[in-house]
C-alpha cells in the first residue's frame, strides 16, 4: 500500500513518521509521502533569527509532560537540542495600545493592569455570574467572549491560542482544542470555580496544579528554536519529503 499524505506541517510531518516507525516496528518499509506546496516544511511552525534573537512565527514551544512528544524527540536524537524554558521566561507581554504590557499573572496584578481597561477588567471579574454555554461545539473565540468579554478574548485568550496554535481564536473549535476547559465549564458552570476545584483537588493530592485548561509542565524548546523539530522530522523523512 502506498500512502500520501498532503501538506508538511508539523501534523503531516508527525503522521507520516509515525506510519513509518510503526511499520518498521513490524518489519515493513511503508510506502509513505508528503506533499507540500510551500518552498520548506512546518507550515506555521517555525523559526528566524534576527540580530541575535530567535523569533517563532507560530506556537513557541511543547510541554514537557506530554510522553509521546519527548519519545518523538528521542527518536529524532533531539534530546542534546532541548532547552527548558528559563524562570525568566514567565515574564510574558502582550502587544496593545502601542506598547508591551506585562501578563498579569494573579488577581492583584489584573486589577492593576493596563492591559485591559476598568470596564474589561470588571467584565472578567463577573464570569463566576455567567451562565455556562449549551452548544456541542463552539469556537474558542465565542466561548472567550461569553466568559470574559469580548476585549478579554481578544487580549488574552486570543494571544494565548496564537503561541500554542498558531491559529486564530475564531476558527479553532473549544471542545477539539480544549476539551478539558469545555468539559470543566459544563461540570463546574465557571471558569473560577473549576480552577478552585483543581486547585483544591491537586492540594489534597499533595501535587502542584496544572490550569483548568490543559495539564502541568514546563514549557520547552530546542537549541535553535522549533525549526529544529521540522527540521529533523524532515531529515528523517527524506525523499519521501516532496
Amino acid at each position: 500500500m502506498r500512502i500520501g499524505v498532503i501538506g508538511a506541517g508539523p501534523s503531516g510531518l508527525a503522521v507520516a513518521w509515525e506510519l513509518l516507525a510503526r511499520g518498521r516496528a513490524r518489519g515493513i518499509e511503508p510506502q509513505v509521502d508528503v506533499y507540500e506546496r510551500a518552498i520548506r516544511p512546518g507550515g506555521n511552525v517555525w523559526t528566524d533569527a534576527a540580530e541575535g534573537y530567535q523569533i517563532e512565527q507560530g506556537p513557541e514551544g511543547f510541554l514537557d509532560s506530554a510522553p509521546r512528544t519527548l519519545e518523538l524527540i528521542g527518536e529524532l536524537r533531539l534530546g542534546a537540542r532541548v532547552v527548558s524554558a528559563a524562570d525568566a521566561a514567565a515574564a510574558r507581554f502582550v502587544y496593545a495600545d502601542g506598547r508591551l504590557h506585562p501578563v498579569p499573572l494573579g488577581p492583584i496584578a489584573f486589577l492593576r493592569s493596563a492591559l485591559l481597561p476598568l470596564p474589561a477588567r470588571l467584565r472578567v471579574l463577573s464570569e463566576p455570574f455567567r451562565r455556562a454555554g449549551d452548544a456541542a461545539d463552539e469556537g474558542v473565540l465565542a466561548f472567550a467572549t461569553r466568559r470574559l468579554g469580548p476585549l478579554a478574548a481578544e487580549r488574552l485568550v486570543g494571544a494565548m491560542v496564537a503561541g500554542g496554535y498558531a491559529g486564530d481564536a475564531a476558527s479553532l473549535s473549544m471542545p477539539a482544542a480544549f476539551p478539558r476547559l469545555a468539559a470543566m465549564e459544563r461540570e463546574h458552570g465557571s471558569l473560577t470555580r473549576a480552577l478552585l476545584a483543581t486547585r483544591r483537588a491537586a492540594r489534597a493530592a499533595g501535587r502542584k496544579a496544572g490550569g483548568p485548561a490543559g495539564p502541568s509542565g514546563r514549557l520547552t524548546s530546542f537549541a535553535g528554536g522549533m525549526r529544529d523539530l521540522i527540521e529533523a522530522m524532515a531529515r528523517a523523512l527524506g525523499d519521501r519529503l516532496h
